[in-house]
């Protein structure tokens, strides 16, 4: 989900849903369980003739990253109804809570629409 946002020098607020093997962080230090993950981030997007590019900073203060469901192997039937769900959600209201900082209420909105 690509919501349209002007936060610094970004223009899209992205919310993806996807599948990781886990192990170690080499970012944060620690270690993640596998399983799929939401990913909360700004990117500036650009398009240009037939392409366009994503841009992101790295260990921007506020990209982050959820549990959705720990899974021992990829489930893609699960993967796919996980995105969906996602997909549906009120973009605008997420934008919002997101530039407010509220980092808490972005997730509990996400697992509450992911895990019902």
């Amino acid at each position: 989900m690509q919501i349209p946002l002007q936060y610094k020098d970004f223009n899209v607020l992205t919310i993806e849903v996807k599948y990781s093997k886990g192990g170690i962080n080499y970012f944060s230090g620690s270690s993640d369980r596998r399983g799929i993950y939401c990913y909360v981030r700004p990117e500036k997007v650009e398009k240009y003739e037939g392409y366009a590019t994503r841009s992101f900073v790295i260990g921007e203060e506020r990209q982050y990253k959820f549990l959705l469901s720990e899974e021992k192997r990829l489930n893609r039937k699960k993967l796919a109804e996980f995105q969906a769900k996602v997909e549906k959600l009120n973009g605008e209201e997420l934008k919002e809570l997101y530039l407010a900082g509220s980092q808490q209420s972005v997730t509990q909105i996400v697992r509450n629409a992911v895990l019902q």
